[in-house]
């Protein structure tokens, strides 16, 4: 009783003091609201917490229901929720089953939390002044892909706000059938600290991470995985047409941003998508604590426009918007992606540079460990590349004091005349002949600048498996879509290697690679 009556206090104190430092910028802020923290009964006798804004007035209010971030409570969203209540919209702000003070196991957005949502909707219109032809669903990210998910399944719900949510959850979890150890981890010791696991939850996560797993085992993490999956429910998405705002960080560890592009094309209802530079959450924290970053605007025009239909303004629109890497660039605006993103600028591996150069040079081959890691590294995730984009760390990378015996190498001249913007996703092809029939191989993409100095543009793995030592192979790195712009004087390098933090490699003792030039080593590169 005494917990309770401790949060009830908290709930009232930090809603009071948002309400009076929140500017709403409309009359709807004449209103005011009332503010009770509710327990919501929901399938399987579970209970969960939220925390529920009522609007005075008689209403029928708009209703936005605000679902949690993983491991986390209604606190998280404080502030969007007063902001909107004060616009004049009934708030459910819950927190998602088997998390802090709510009741029950975590599913991972198993179809068990999907209907979650729909009976936390149909317990807020049964209980407060709520209009049941204009509901939206806020969603920070566990938050967001569930609110993705959830509108799939409830035709009511008529718009989503998707902050650093996912849409490929298999595709979060492996990149080319490299399984991705920051986001298994991340997901996995977060869970177990802020909530309780169900047994299946806490054997798939820990898959995701080990080195062991089997091929049977990662078909059943894949499948497990595509039912908690947005992708999955593309048909019902495009039939029910919420309309979904998408914002995403484009160094995210977690929830890569290529999948989120794919549903922006894929996706037929009212869509609105913007990257920004970032770490998973990281554009959205300081908006969450009340600096005036702009992140949060169009959410609060989102739900105006879809929701209240107080202002159709955002509609008129381009509905792709993104902020180049590293930091203060200007925001670029698009109607689609063919237009938003460049063409492939074709650079080639020689035995010691990147060139554009068409010529024919020598055959060349290197040969690497892949055993041990280099100095070059994705970095650790949500705090290198937030670092990187926010206070333009570079990352501690010397180029020219790599081992050559573990990573190879290859450098572009400085460009001095103009930015070179890349705008989309790089491509490296790169024969290699293996000498271990399974094995790993991380490219990187850098930015060196003026003091030989590297900060990551992007990073993408290779996985070969069943393959014949001493066997010439292709692997085909496909990096994840960015806007980054490489200024002028700076140079563009590929390194690869063998291992990284961020990634489940399959590398043995004393495994290694031949690079070759075979079939011709390439970059490509999406300029505009």
């Amino acid at each position: 009783m005494r917990g309770r009556l401790v949060r009830v206090a908290v709930a009232a104190l930090a809603v009071l003091g948002l309400a009076f430092a929140v500017p709403t910028g409309g009359p709807a802020s004449a209103l005011g609201f009332d503010a009770k923290l509710q327990v919501i009964p929901v399938e399987g006798g579970v209970s969960l917490e939220a925390l529920v804004l009522r609007p005075w007035g008689s209403g029928p209010h708009p209703l936005v229901v605000f679902i949690s971030p993983w491991s986390m409570d209604w606190t998280q969203n404080t502030l969007p929720a007063v902001t909107l209540a004060n616009k004049g919209y009934t708030v459910v702000s819950y927190v998602t089953r088997g998390f802090k003070n709510s009741g029950g196991e975590v599913g991972v957005a198993s179809p068990t939390d999907v209907r979650d949502t729909s009976t936390v909707i149909d317990w807020s219109l049964a209980n407060t002044a709520s209009d049941a032809t204009r509901i939206g669903v806020y969603g920070l990210s566990y938050g967001a892909g569930m609110g993705i998910l959830a509108a799939a399944k409830d035709d009511r719900i008529k718009a989503v706000t998707a902050l650093s949510g996912w849409y490929d959850l298999p595709a979060s979890f492996a990149r080319d059938g490299v399984r991705s150890a920051s986001a298994g981890k991340l997901l996995h010791d977060s869970g177990r600290a802020g909530g309780r696991l169900s047994a299946e939850t806490d054997l798939r996560l820990r898959q995701v991470v080990d080195p062991a797993l089997s091929d049977a085992d990662y078909a059943d993490l894949v499948a497990w995985a595509e039912v908690r999956s947005p992708k999955t429910y593309l048909a019902e998405l495009n039939a029910n047409k919420p309309a979904i705002l998408i914002e995403q960080a484009w160094g995210e560890t977690a929830f890569p941003p290529g999948p989120m592009l794919d549903f922006y094309n894929a996706y037929r209802g009212p869509k609105r998508v913007e990257f920004r530079p970032g770490d998973h959450a990281t554009p959205e924290i300081p908006a969450l604590m009340g600096l005036p970053t702009g992140v949060l605007d169009p959410v609060y025009r989102w739900l105006d426009a879809y929701v209240a239909g107080t202002d159709r303004s955002i509609t008129t629109e381009p509905d792709l918007q993104y902020t180049p890497r590293p930091v203060a660039r200007g925001t670029e605006r698009y109607t689609d992606t063919t237009s938003a993103f460049g063409t492939p600028k074709r650079y080639r591996l020689t035995e010691n540079a990147l060139t554009t150069s068409t010529a024919t040079g020598p055959a060349w081959s290197r040969s690497i460990a892949t055993d041990t890691d280099s100095a070059v590294s994705g970095g650790q995730a949500m705090v290198t590349g937030t670092l990187q984009t926010f206070l333009l760390e570079p990352s501690p990378i010397d180029v020219s004091a790599l081992d050559r015996a573990v990573a190879a190498v290859w450098s572009a001249e400085p460009t001095w005349t103009a930015t070179t913007r890349i705008r989309g996703a790089a491509a490296l092809h790169l024969p290699y002949t293996p000498s271990a029939a399974r094995g790993t191989l991380v490219a990187y993409l850098l930015d060196i600048d003026h003091l030989g100095k590297a900060r990551i543009i992007g990073y993408a793995p290779h996985a070969w498996a069943n393959a014949a030592p001493g066997r010439p192979r292709a692997a085909d790195f496909a990096f994840q879509p960015t806007a980054y712009d490489l200024d002028p004087g700076h140079r563009l390098s590929v390194v690869v290697d063998g291992k990284d933090t961020l990634f489940v490699d399959a590398n043995q003792p004393g495994s290694g690679v031949t690079l070759t030039s075979a079939g011709g080593a390439h970059l490509d590169l999406p300029v505009k």
